[in-house]
């Protein structure tokens, strides 16, 4: 039993699947989601696609990685999972960024704001962790912008297949790619507020 945790396309995942298949191989694709603290932390959540009975063979081993393996459908479905993942945590991402850049405007000071809004609905993990690096222009990197973007052309790719223009995402996917041509590839994904303070001040 194979198990792909990396983040590629759901083509390419059943194209290793049915080659792994006629050498006897069963697979499994199995994304994570977490980052860098997740990972230490063994509370991943992990993303599987695959057959039931392989997943019943792994799911002992997830459990130690992570706090959450779910099977999501055949070979592949985890990295569809993936790609819907990735346009939720950059969606939010901008819309943190953006937050907080008419807070500053606004003579706001970003602590009590931060600390306000996670107090509510529009709390997330990308306000309440990288949020306060945000706003400390702390670009230091848990996942980094390079990564993202290999990620979120993975999701051009799906939704492309699929018929569909995801216009939100697409926008988000135009700020880090100025990001990396910019040489800013290694740091943080975080530092998609510089892309949007450029944007929204130019």
């Amino acid at each position: 039993l194979l198990v792909d945790m990396s983040t590629i396309s759901a083509t390419a995942t059943r194209d290793f699947a049915e080659k792994l298949s006629s050498k006897g191989v069963h697979m499994l694709d199995a994304p994570v989601s977490g980052g860098d603290v997740g990972a230490i932390n063994a509370t991943l959540t992990i993303m599987v696609g695959g057959e039931e009975t392989q997943f019943a063979r792994a799911k002992p081993l997830f459990e130690v990685m992570g706090s959450k393996a779910t099977l999501l459908g055949g070979i592949g479905a985890g990295q569809v999972t993936k790609s819907c993942n990735q346009i939720l945590v950059v969606t939010a991402l901008v819309g943190v960024c953006e937050a907080l850049l008419l807070a500053e405007k606004q003579g706001l000071d970003l602590e009590q704001a931060i600390s306000a809004l996670t107090g509510g609905a529009a709390n997330s993990y990308q306000l309440d962790v990288l949020g306060p690096k945000i706003a400390k222009s702390d670009y230091a990197p848990g996942f980094m912008v390079d990564l993202v973007v290999k990620d979120l052309h993975i999701v051009q790719q799906v939704a492309e297949t699929s018929g569909l223009s995801l216009e939100a995402t697409n926008m988000v996917t135009s700020y880090f790619e100025k990001l990396q041509k910019d040489g800013s590839g290694r740091l943080g994904t975080q530092a998609l507020g510089k892309a949007c303070r450029e944007a929204a001040i130019s």
